[in-house]
């Protein structure tokens, strides 16, 4: 396995698939009318799951494409630190892979929306979870972890590292996204 990928996996559980826990996010996270499902509902590296290197290709081809990558961070630059497969929690099924940016800034402030997710643990949908959007100001971004869709071929979850320090915006929608209508 990769040595960045258990650093990537702390910090995607310290996420709780929306932000660093504080009084506001906190907030966020309670609120009605949905609760986050914990990050241990996103297994992102089990032991049998393997990210090869066409699917992760796909996925740095994708996500150095993606419009709402490129809406947070314009043209800045950064590397692909460690990346793996992101699967369902119960049956192991893949849905995609994570990746975690490495921003050639070091201490870069975004402010907008952040798509995001919540997860269902239930899976007994063929998507196990509901994509939202989460109006933030983060500072002192370093690093951002990515999950993205396969089978959308998009991103799905865009997350500052814990290391950020977090604002949240005027408003939050927790709406399923376009491209889960269907599903």
């Amino acid at each position: 396995m990769n040595k960045g990928v258990p650093a990537a996996l702390a910090a995607l559980g310290a996420l709780a698939l929306v932000v660093p826990a504080n009084a506001q996010v906190k907030a966020l996270i309670d609120g009605p009318p949905v609760q986050v499902s914990p990050a241990s509902q996103v297994d992102a590296t089990p032991a049998e799951a393997v990210l090869d290197e066409q699917e992760k290709a796909d996925a740095v081809t994708h996500v150095a494409a993606d419009s709402a990558l490129k809406r947070l961070i314009g043209d800045a630059q950064y590397k692909v630190g460690a990346s793996g497969p992101w699967t369902t929690n119960g049956s192991k099924r893949q849905i995609g892979a994570f990746l975690e940016l490495e921003l050639a800034d070091s201490s870069m402030t975004i402010d907008g929306d952040w798509p995001s997710i919540q997860y269902d643990a239930a899976e007994d949908k063929p998507v196990p979870y509901t994509s939202y959007t989460a109006n933030l100001k983060a500072t002192k971004v370093t690093k951002l972890i990515v999950l993205y869709d396969a089978d959308l071929k998009q991103i799905v979850s865009i997350q500052p590292t814990p290391a950020a320090e977090i604002t949240l915006g005027p408003y939050e929608s927790r709406r399923p996204s376009p491209e889960q209508e269907g599903y």
